[in-house]
């Protein structure tokens, strides 16, 4: 389910949610968001690998909020600008062997058991996705 422009209303989040999870389970999940971003709007809310996949405009940040099937918070991506990403990740990507590919998008990603930036970067039409943590350093794929 998409709205276009300005967001769900809470009770048409919380129908959207219970036709997924107990209605304890839609609250928890409305719970979180609101207390994790107060003044975001929902403007997606959608199945994906599984997985509840609910996307937030928070101020002029969008942001894709991913829940498990126990309505557990799984992850939090957001697009962000390289600009924005810490100066020890700038320096540890540009003294990479990675660094002469094309760096194709960047987000952070926030889970439960680890924040890291990911770097997408094209190398001969193929996509790798490179793990940093704030400090620069380089991350086992997960």
């Amino acid at each position: 389910c998409e709205k276009e422009f300005g967001g769900f209303l809470p009770q048409e989040v919380e129908m959207m949610l219970t036709t997924r999870y107990s209605e304890a389970q839609a609250s928890s999940i409305q719970g979180f968001i609101e207390q994790r971003y107060p003044a975001a709007r929902i403007v997606e809310i959608d199945g994906e690998h599984g997985m509840t996949e609910i996307e937030i405009i928070d101020g002029r940040i969008k942001r894709e909020l991913y829940f498990d099937v126990s309505a557990n918070w799984v992850r939090t991506v957001t697009d962000i600008l390289h600009a924005e990403l810490p100066q020890a990740v700038r320096e540890a990507y540009a003294a990479s062997e990675y660094a002469p590919y094309r760096l194709d998008d960047i987000k952070f990603v926030e889970s439960p058991d680890v924040d890291y930036y990911r770097l997408e970067v094209e190398i001969h039409d193929n996509d790798l996705y490179l793990h940093y943590d704030a400090t620069g350093t380089l991350l086992p794929q997960q």
